[in-house]
């Protein structure tokens, strides 16, 4: 896309309006066929982050997505609605310090997030955000 300074995968991704996740891995491959959390978190772009939960699908019944990468940085608007896998959806921290943070390296506070029908569990903060709005329909464990 000219003028957005992105190219590649990053330039078709950034008018995308919903990613779907496909795999409870928390992995990082542009390869492997599949989408994972953090990478829909990456390219979010203002975008809704939602889960597939067809008939044998990652999502289909309950489902954990266990953090092996470290916390969920969220730089842009986003919407993260676990309403639409098909059972429980549960994001465990693995012990980090939290599972999802906006507050860092500088980004900007004056982004909106969302986060619907998710079990935030397994770290020290669920949720390390100063977005400008927060909206939160999940539940939180403290571990």
């Amino acid at each position: 896309m000219l003028g957005t300074g992105k190219t590649g995968i990053a330039a078709l991704l950034s008018s995308v309006t919903e990613l779907v996740v496909t795999t409870t891995a928390d992995v990082v491959n542009a390869n492997d066929g599949v989408t994972s959390l953090r990478e829909a978190i990456t390219f979010a772009n203002s975008s809704v982050i939602t889960f597939a939960s067809g008939a044998g699908e990652a999502f289909a019944g309950d489902a954990v997505i266990l953090l092996t990468g470290g916390e969920l940085d969220i730089t842009e608007d986003a919407t993260i609605d676990g309403s639409t896998a098909g059972g429980e959806l549960v994001v465990d921290g693995n012990g980090s310090q939290s599972v999802f943070r906006s507050n860092f390296q500088g980004f900007s506070a004056d982004i909106s997030i969302t986060f619907d029908g998710l079990t935030i569990t397994g770290a020290e903060t669920g949720i390390d955000s100063e977005a400008e709005e927060t909206t939160i329909n999940a539940t939180l464990q403290a571990s």
